[in-house]
């Protein structure tokens, strides 16, 4: 709706809320920053480990498995963050 904000709470949850008297927009706004810039540090970790040859060819294949995994679920909440970043007024 487009009164509504999508909150990204964890790990793939989320949840529409009216935005009519519920939440500061600002606060909202520094909020999901914070999380957005959180992630965004997350994710360059991850995908350096990710990128090293080492990590890669040494790490058993679960291992590496989950920590692609991992990576492509923060990339997916740092998408979401953003999406309700652009979403506030």
């Amino acid at each position: 709706a487009d009164d509504s904000v999508q909150l990204v709470v964890q790990d793939g949850l989320e949840a529409f809320l009216p935005l009519s008297g519920l939440i500061d927009p600002d606060k909202e706004r520094k909020r999901l920053t914070k999380q957005q810039e959180k992630l965004q540090v997350e994710i360059k970790k991850l995908s350096g480990r990710l990128q090293s040859k080492g990590f890669v060819d040494k790490a058993p294949v679960p291992v590496v498995d989950k920590a692609k995994a991992e990576l492509a679920e923060l990339e997916a909440q740092a998408s979401m963050v953003q999406k309700s970043l652009e979403a506030l007024p």
